[in-house]
């Protein structure tokens, strides 16, 4: 089952605001920097690939009270491979360790969120590395015929209508092109996409139709254009590192699930009544289904 991919996370918080002197973002940096094995910056334009420190930025789409500072941490991506643990490019732990000793390090800062925050989680086939279109149509598969049970593992205001998911979380299954189809004519069409570009259209598309897609979806495949990744966006903000972990752990099972099936078998499993608890024991190797290796 082994399968290096590699990891990164936006962590959407809140802090509180200091002097104009002297930031929210700088007072992270400063904190993170204390560490021995982390480094951070604060970066206002746009996060470069091949980025292996972590960035403290802020983030307009975070609604924030007076004397609160909404920020926003990325850590640079960290490679998994299930079953063992191993080093990243700058951190020298595994990413959980990473992601415990930099919070250890703010904890005196009392971050917190809100329900306009989120966690938004990058996966790559490894640092460096993008995905091909297979696998991308597999991911598809899972995380859209699949959305709404995806959905229960969340907090209801991260699925339910309201002005901010209709801005940032938009639902795949219900957007323009999917809404109308049934999931078998649905997995045929996301199959039968012939570049990222054309899946992004399919299941991102862009609802002022401006643009061919958005980014702004539970599961955003546009992240492949600018990171070569898959982004996440689906859970709400936490600085808690059990639901952090738990997240984590529960993406890379099911995209490792998508890697290792072929497609008309990991459709049909998706087109099954299958629960979504099942299937994660699956993909954990805990059960079989034909055509899995």
């Amino acid at each position: 089952m082994a399968r290096t991919l590699s990891i990164g996370f936006e962590f959407e918080c809140l802090a509180h605001a200091t002097s104009r002197d002297y930031s929210c973002q700088d007072r992270i940096v400063d904190a993170i920097n204390l560490t021995t094995a982390h480094r951070a910056r604060c970066r206002f334009d746009h996060y470069l690939p091949g980025e292996t420190q972590w960035i403290v930025t802020n983030d307009a789409s975070i609604v924030a009270r007076p004397g609160e500072c909404p920020v926003e941490l990325i850590s640079p991506p960290i490679e998994d491979d299930a079953g063992l643990n191993l080093f990243g490019p700058t951190s020298q732990r595994e990413w959980k360790h990473s992601i415990a000793e930099v919070f250890a390090s703010l904890k005196h800062l009392n971050l917190w969120t809100n329900p306009t925050t989120g966690l938004h989680v990058h996966l790559a086939p490894g640092i460096g590395r993008t995905w091909t279109l297979p696998h991308l149509r597999r991911i598809a598969l899972i995380f859209v015929l699949l959305e709404r049970q995806l959905d229960m593992y969340h907090s209801p205001h991260r699925w339910r209508t309201s002005p901010h998911t209709t801005r940032y979380l938009q639902s795949m299954r219900r957007s323009r092109f999917c809404v109308g189809m049934t999931n078998q004519q649905l997995g045929n069409f996301i199959l039968e996409t012939r570049s990222w570009q054309e899946l992004a259209a399919l299941v991102n598309p862009d609802p002022a139709r401006r643009e061919p897609y958005s980014r702004y979806y539970k599961v955003n495949f546009t992240a492949m254009g600018v990171h070569g990744t898959v982004e996440f966006r689906q859970h709400e903000g936490t600085v808690e590192l059990p639901d952090i972990f738990g997240w984590g752990d529960t993406l890379l099972v099911l995209v490792r699930l998508a890697i290792r099936a072929d497609d008309q078998s990991l459709l049909q499993l998706c087109l099954s009544k299958i629960k979504l608890f099942d299937l994660i024991a699956l993909a954990k190797g805990t059960k079989w289904f034909p055509g899995l290796g």
